[in-house]
């Protein structure tokens, strides 16, 4: 028997407010950055991009141009214009091979891992060129089993392998220092196994600790879970149940067996929150049913704020008809919520409720059924939105500026205001804690000079592009700027 809870119809009747998205104008084409020297023989069915320390974005998309692969990276401006002097015209062909991972290793250099027979990271300057001190050559191999990378807080990186001690299939984590080569002084010559024996496709690394979004093969069937390790392998047991939520147990799907919570997205936000997407799916013919979307506390907690029980589910006719088509998600850093399902794009405020985007439950901003969009990002309150054509092969990166309106709350008086920003003197990431909502953030050197290049992401400013010396941050809150003091050292 199948059992289903739908605690919330997506096209509910209540709104906690309404999402504005706007074309930045100055970003590209009016708003819209395309880029056109790609196979016109190839249908890109992968993209991802993130955004530099300065600014710019490292984009990069797959295209199936059988029988070979055109994979490749770009570099955009941060105003929206091909960085020619990234690789070859601006852009830099990948081998065949799939690069499943890219990701920032730090404000000047970031890492590409490869599926291959030998797998490997390779370590790129911003500037599209292999960074040679990194393992000699610039390449690293790594185990030929692994699967994820994240990279830890020295500048090193973990790597998630799949093994087999015995008879028993496991996981574990091989460790590498920040220069490519393996960490022998970890765990067994490099390589420590923990107790998360189904490795699943996501892993976020913070404050010395990581997440992991998995599955365990158990008595009542495959379990999608959420597990928190620190960086010695162990598992955290402040953290859900010893260490792990079981997002079965919390979706009450009682039906495991027959039914597949297949795990999708999850993100971590600065204050340790942290919120999930799972599809369930049938197994016999791999058609979804719904997905679900949760939100937790810091410890692994079901947030009941969230919907009061911490989680919407969202019947398939408004997201995806199959599996394959996965669920990207992203918050601004008001924490409203927005999910990503194929060409289509819907809104969460932070208490669960629905909201309209552009006056429509559903945003796809005209673009046909012909269009997909690969993947959501948001920096500095503005929604990168990145977009492919199965047809025409178009490839675009739109910026839109996000306003929300909130339909039940009124100015917030100025003495109701509590504002932090810590730490101070700060190195790196200023962060600012309220627990109101955020509108804007400005920041003045000593000379009053408005400083545009930062990068701020739910309640984290990036200034470590900063000169030593003190600064002035003007936080909106509602019609109020509250304006604070900080050092960089």
């Amino acid at each position: 028997m199948k059992y289903k809870f739908f605690p919330l119809i997506f096209f509910s009747t209540f709104f906690n407010g309404q999402i504005t998205l706007t074309k930045d104008t100055s970003f590209g084409n009016n708003g819209i950055f395309e880029f056109t020297n790609y196979n016109t023989n190839a249908q890109y069915n992968y993209g991802y991009f993130f955004q530099n320390a300065d600014g710019s974005f490292i984009l990069h998309c797959l295209g199936d141009a059988s029988p070979t692969m055109d994979n490749f990276m770009i570099k955009i401006q941060s105003y929206g214009a091909l960085d020619s002097s990234f690789g070859t015209n601006g852009k830099i062909h990948l081998d065949d091979f799939e690069a499943v991972d890219i990701l920032p290793q730090d404000n000047n250099h970031f890492l590409v891992n490869y599926y291959s027979t030998n797998k490997y990271v390779k370590k790129y300057n911003l500037n599209g060129q292999l960074d040679t001190s990194f393992a000699s050559t610039g390449t690293s191999t790594v185990n030929s089993l692994s699967n994820p990378i994240v990279v830890n807080n020295d500048g090193g990186f973990f790597s998630v392998g799949d093994d087999v001690l015995g008879s028993v299939s496991t996981s574990g984590l091989y460790k590498y220092s920040s220069n490519g080569n393996l960490d022998n002084s970890y765990g067994d010559n490099g390589y420590k196994v923990f107790n998360f024996p189904w490795s699943g496709n996501r892993i976020i690394s913070s404050n010395n600790a990581l997440y992991f979004l998995g599955y365990e093969n158990e008595t009542t069937g495959i379990n999608a879970k959420l597990a928190k390790f620190n960086y010695s392998g162990n598992l955290d047991s402040s953290f859900g149940t010893n260490g792990k939520i079981n997002l079965n147990e919390i979706a009450n799907l009682v039906d495991n067996v027959n039914y597949f919570n297949d795990v999708s997205d999850f993100y971590l936000k600065p204050d340790g929150s942290l919120y999930v997407v799972t599809s369930v799916v049938r197994t016999n013919d791999q058609l979804e049913e719904y997905s679900n979307f949760f939100v937790f506390n810091s410890n692994g907690t079901v947030n009941t704020n969230f919907h009061s029980n911490g989680f919407v589910s969202i019947p398939s006719t408004n997201t995806a008809s199959i599996q394959s088509k996965s669920i990207i998600t992203a918050a601004d850093y008001n924490s409203n919520y927005f999910l990503l399902f194929e060409n289509k794009l819907i809104s969460y405020s932070p208490q669960g409720a629905t909201q309209t985007i552009n006056g429509s439950n559903i945003f796809s901003d005209g673009y046909s059924a012909n269009f997909a969009f690969k993947n959501i990002k948001v920096y500095n309150n503005a929604l990168y939105l990145l977009v492919c054509n199965y047809n025409e092969n178009k490839i675009q990166l739109i910026k839109y500026n996000i306003n929300t309106t909130n339909l039940n709350t009124d100015n917030i008086p100025n003495n109701k205001i509590n504002i932090s920003v810590y730490p101070n003197p700060v190195k790196d990431i200023l962060n600012i804690e309220t627990d109101k909502r955020v509108e804007d953030v400005k920041v003045y050197d000593s000379s009053g000079k408005l400083i545009n290049s930062l990068s701020f992401d739910n309640n984290k400013l990036n200034i470590s592009t900063l000169s030593k010396g003190f600064y002035l941050i003007k936080i909106k809150v509602g019609d109020t700027y509250i304006t604070k003091k900080f050092v960089k050292e």
